[in-house]
């Protein structure tokens, strides 16, 4: 007997999307980097990895005005765990819950960029694509305008003919630096180019004229596919400088520096590309809150049984997330599996 003979008709199906939740009153941190906030063990298990930055961040969104309901959003990332299951593969569970979306989120930047990488490592196998990085000399000059200077010699870069002739699409994406040493602020941009060859020395001359004071890029052939969009992508999980963790009034600058703007850049035959759309078309049954199932399996229901067997095989880390006891020795599945 499989887990298949639950029935699963708790909801009806549906694509799984982030769960909207009711708006609560934000809560005031009682000083730099601790946040009042009690978090629910599936929040504490998504955020485990970054607990500290993620406490730092959202302070500072606080001392910002973040509106409540995108510091609750933050707040609750990871929270209301449901169990879901591929409507076509009833083999495949997984434990969906409520995402922020929030670019200063570590986890929800992590598979933001796995999809952008799978989509533009699919665009490099189709093209004949290069890698190109161009950087600005240092300035002490503030970081939202170090990054509308470089985000309008790039538009002017793409306007050259040299570029025009031999550069048909591209994608770019913006990195942002935090020096100890000097305490400015390095801006770069990553790119990916469709099209035919383009000769570093022009893209430095070109550079250089548009720029007039920054001259160093540099140009390669994209050797491996899954490696570049790898590398291009890991700019999105790395928002945030280390350097700056600790530093509130640089890492507020950094935070409304970004506001609004769009951190992968899009142009030519690969303007629109739906880069964080999912990389498969799966529609996810949902089943029963992950918590609920425990709570069925507790009181001895065997269809929860059931599920959260084969649940635990593919994701052990179930039962930290609903932050429940081991199992009962007198498992009704013992008659049944074993």
């Amino acid at each position: 007997m499989g887990w298949e003979t639950y029935p699963h008709s708790v909801l009806p199906p549906s694509y799984v999307h982030t769960p909207e939740i009711k708006l609560q009153p934000a809560v005031s941190p009682s000083n730099w980097g601790i946040c009042s906030v009690t978090d629910p063990p599936a929040v504490t298990f998504r955020h485990s990895g970054w607990a500290r930055p993620r406490r730092l961040i959202r302070q500072v969104l606080w001392d910002l005005d973040t509106p409540a309901r995108t510091l609750e959003r933050f707040d609750t990332c990871g929270s209301d765990p449901w169990v879901v299951v591929d409507q076509s593969d009833s083999s495949r569970l997984a434990i969906h819950s409520n995402h922020c979306h929030s670019r200063w989120c570590s986890p929800c930047n992590r598979e933001r960029a796995g999809r952008i990488s799978g989509h533009l490592h699919a665009k490099i196998l189709d093209g004949d694509v290069r890698f190109l990085t161009l950087t600005m000399k240092h300035s002490p000059d503030p970081l939202s305008a170090q990054i509308d200077r470089i985000y309008s010699c790039f538009r002017r870069l793409r306007r050259q003919p040299f570029w025009l002739k031999a550069v048909t699409g591209g994608a770019a994406v913006l990195e942002v630096k935090h020096s100890h040493r000097d305490n400015l602020w390095h801006v770069h941009l990553h790119a990916l180019l469709d099209g035919s060859y383009l000769a570093q020395a022009a893209v430095k001359a070109g550079w250089y004229r548009i720029t007039g004071d920054s001259y160093v890029v540099d140009i390669k052939p994209c050797r491996d596919p899954e490696k570049t969009a790898s590398y291009l992508t890991k700019y999105i999980t790395k928002s945030v400088p280390g350097t700056i963790l600790g530093k509130p009034d640089q890492l507020a600058e950094l935070i409304t520096s970004f506001a609004g703007r769009r951190l992968v850049l899009t142009w030519g035959t690969w303007r629109g590309l739906a880069l964080s759309t999912p990389l498969d078309d799966t529609v996810w049954r949902m089943i029963a809150p992950l918590p609920e199932l425990y709570k069925r399996q507790r009181l001895g229901d065997h269809d929860a049984w059931l599920i959260l067997h084969y649940l635990e095989k593919l994701l052990p880390e179930a039962r930290i997330i609903a932050c429940h006891d081991p199992p009962l020795t007198d498992s009704p599945l013992n008659d049944t599996l074993f």
